[in-house]
C-alpha cells in the first residue's frame, strides 16, 4: 500500500471513528436530555400531588389527602428527597385528622409516617425539613400525652413527652436563630410547652414533681421571646408572658418566698399591655384574677398598701367576668376573699400607724 492508499484509509477509519463517535456523544446527549426531562416530570408531578394534598387537607377532606400522597409515593422514580416530602406531608395530614377527629389512631400513624420520612431526610442535606419533622413529630407526642392524667396512663404519658422534647431538642441541633428565626422561635415555644405540659401531668398524677420541667420551660419560653417580641407578634408575646406567669406562679407555690411571686406579677402586667377586655374577656378576667391573688399576697409580705391596693382592683376587675360568675364560681368567690383581705390589711395598717 503506498502513501497515497494509507492516507486515505487513514481518513476512511478516521471519518468512521468520528461518525461512531458522533453517533455515541448524540446517544448520550439524548439519553442526559431524557433523564433531565424524567426528572423535572417526577419534580413536577410531586409538585402536584403536593398542591392537591395539602387542599384536601385544608377542606378537611383528610383521606382524600392521604390517599394522593399514597398514590404519589408508590412511583418508581421518586428520589429519596421526594419522598421524604411526601411522606411528611402525609404525617401532616394525619396529625391534622387526629386533632380534628381527637383520635389517637390518626397521630399513631402520623408517628409511623413522620418516622419513615426521616428515614430519607438527615440534617446534613435537609436541614430544614428534618427540622420540620422532628418539629411535627414532637407535636404528635404532645397530643397523645396531653390528658393522660390518671395514674394508669402516667407512665406512657410521661414517656412521650420525653420523646417529643428528644425531637424538638434534635430540631434545634440545626435549626438557628439568625438564619431560621421563625422556625428557631417556633420550636422554643413548643419545646416550652412541652415541658410545661410534662411538670402539670406529673403533679396532677401525685408524683413529685421537682423545679427541672418548669425552669427549662422558663428557658424556651424566653428564648422564644427573643422572635416573638411585644412589636413583631404583640399576640404571641402576650401569650408567652400568660404562660410564663402562670409557671412562676405554680414555683412560688411550690417553693415560697417571693422571687417567683413578683415574677409572676411582672408577667401578667405584660400580658395586659397588650389584651383588652374585649379581645377575650376570659382570658383578661383569668390575668385579672392572678394579679389580684399575687398582689394581696405580696402586698402582705411586704406591707406594701399601694400593692394592696392594686390586688383590690384586680379583684374587683376579674369579679365583673361572667367566666367566674357562672363557669368558676370558686373562683370568684377567691376574688371576693381577695378584696376583704385587702380592705382589712390596708385598715390594719393605717390604724398602726
Amino acid at each position: 500500500m503506498d502513501i497515497v492508499e494509507s492516507l486515505l484509509m487513514s481518513s476512511v477509519i478516521h471519518t468512521t471513528k468520528m461518525k461512531n463517535i458522533a453517533v455515541k456523544l448524540s446517544a448520550a446527549l439524548f439519553m442526559s436530555t431524557f433523564l433531565t426531562f424524567g426528572a423535572f416530570a417526577a419534580d413536577d408531578a410531586v409538585m402536584m400531588s403536593l398542591k392537591d394534598g395539602a387542599s384536601a387537607m385544608q377542606s378537611g377532606k383528610f383521606q382524600d389527602s392521604i390517599d394522593i400522597y399514597t398514590k404519589a409515593l408508590v412511583a418508581s422514580d421518586l428520589s429519596d428527597q421526594n419522598k421524604g416530602k411526601l411522606l411528611a406531608a402525609k404525617a401532616n395530614t394525619m396529625l391534622e385528622q387526629g386533632w380534628a377527629t381527637r383520635q389517637d389512631k390518626p397521630l399513631k400513624d402520623a408517628i409511623d409516617t413522620f418516622n419513615m420520612a426521616l428515614e430519607f431526610q438527615n440534617p446534613e442535606t435537609t436541614p430544614l425539613a428534618w427540622a420540620d419533622s422532628n418539629t411535627k413529630l414532637a407535636d404528635v407526642y404532645r397530643s397523645l400525652a396531653f390528658g393522660m392524667y390518671n395514674n394508669d396512663m402516667a407512665e406512657e404519658g410521661e414517656k412521650l413527652y420525653n420523646q417529643a422534647i428528644a425531637s424538638l431538642t434534635a430540631a434545634l441541633t440545626v435549626l438557628d436563630k439568625e438564619s431560621n428565626p421563625q422556625e428557631w422561635g417556633e420550636a422554643q415555644r413548643a419545646l416550652g410547652q412541652v415541658n410545661a405540659n410534662s411538670d402539670t401531668s406529673l403533679a396532677i398524677t401525685g408524683k413529685t414533681s421537682s423545679a427541672t420541667r418548669l425552669t427549662e420551660s422558663i428557658k424556651a419560653f424566653n428564648a422564644a421571646l427573643e422572635i416573638y417580641t411585644k412589636e413583631a407578634d404583640p399576640v404571641s408575646w402576650a401569650g408567652l408572658n400568660f404562660q410564663l406567669g402562670d409557671i412562676y406562679t405554680t414555683l412560688h407555690q411550690r417553693q415560697g418566698g417571693t422571687v417567683w411571686l413578683e415574677k409572676s406579677i411582672t408577667s401578667h402586667k405584660k400580658v395586659l399591655e397588650v389584651l383588652k377586655k374585649e379581645d377575650n374577656p376570659s382570658v383578661w378576667a383569668q390575668v385579672q384574677y392572678f394579679l389580684g391573688n399575687g398582689l394581696v399576697e405580696l402586698g402582705a409580705a411586704g406591707k406594701d398598701k399601694d400593692l394592696l391596693k392594686e390586688a383590690i382592683v384586680a379583684s374587683r376587675l376579674a369579679t365583673e367576668s361572667d367566666y367566674f360568675k357562672t363557669i368558676f364560681p370558686e373562683f370568684y368567690d377567691r376574688n371576693l376573699s381577695n378584696i376583704g383581705i385587702a380592705e382589712g390589711l390596708i385598715k390594719k395598717y393605717d390604724e398602726e400607724n
